[in-house]
């Protein structure tokens, strides 16, 4: 009988493990888990995670699927970078964070995954199309992916219209968790570097408390400040004010 089992853990350590995920019995992942835990092995690693992700010989698992991945991605294995990806694309076995699936996605990339390569090529797309036009529309961001661009954008370049998108996208909730100190904190940001967009919404929170205390001598300011640049319904505002 142990001929049979050194002789089926020879041909699976040969065969099965270079499956990405084809574990055929649970016998055979329990081999790949034993190679995964006691030998450090990233290929094992990967295919016990793609087998609790897939359910495949053992219980399905999102978090283990999760955990097997990731130990095996930070290996280097190239199929675990681009599984790790999608793990956090999608938030399986953890919260979705669409700024780390990229990364991961460009590790696995970098190695000539071919997936990965080609899902890079759309985030680029994607990337330029946004700030080409996504970033025009006040507050229009379409996916968790535009929001991060955005998001990527305002912190990093100090880009006002960037900053102004990140900040309705937090007051609306589009993309991103509603927070209403978040919306104030970048809309703040973009109206003191003058994107009248933005001067105009800022008098609107501080006109309605929205993630500040309420205070009508500021709003007017901005409200000012945005009629002093031709935003009509600041202009308007700014009519009620003085009538």
């Amino acid at each position: 009988q142990m001929k049979v089992v050194n002789d089926q853990r020879n041909s699976f350590e040969e065969n099965v493990c270079d499956k990405d995920g084809q574990l055929d019995s649970q016998m055979a992942f329990s081999f790949c888990l034993n190679a995964a835990k006691e030998h450090n092995d990233p290929k094992a690693q990967h295919n016990t995670g793609v087998a609790y992700r897939d359910g495949e010989g053992v219980g399905q698992d999102d978090e283990k699927a999760f955990y097997w991945i990731k130990k095996s991605a930070e290996q280097g294995f190239v199929d675990a970078q681009w599984n790790l990806g999608v793990l956090y694309h999608n938030g399986t076995g953890i919260k979705k964070d669409q700024t780390i699936a990229i990364e991961w996605y460009q590790k696995a990339a970098d190695q000539g995954h071919v997936a990965a390569i080609q899902q890079m090529k759309v985030v680029n797309d994607q990337r330029n199309s946004f700030e080409e036009n996504v970033c025009d529309k006040d507050g229009q961001l379409d996916s968790q992916m535009a929001f991060s661009f955005c998001l990527n954008a305002a912190k990093e370049h100090n880009d006002p219209k960037a900053q102004h998108n990140t900040g309705v996208a937090y007051r609306d909730g589009e993309g991103v968790g509603q927070d209403d100190e978040k919306a104030f904190y970048w809309i703040k940001k973009s109206a003191e570097q003058g994107f009248v967009d933005a001067q105009w919404n800022l008098g609107v929170l501080y006109h309605n408390g929205t993630g500040i205390k309420k205070d009508q001598t500021i709003a007017i300011e901005w409200y000012q400040k945005a009629a002093d640049q031709g935003h009509v319904a600041a202009i308007q505002q700014m009519k009620v004010v003085n009538d």
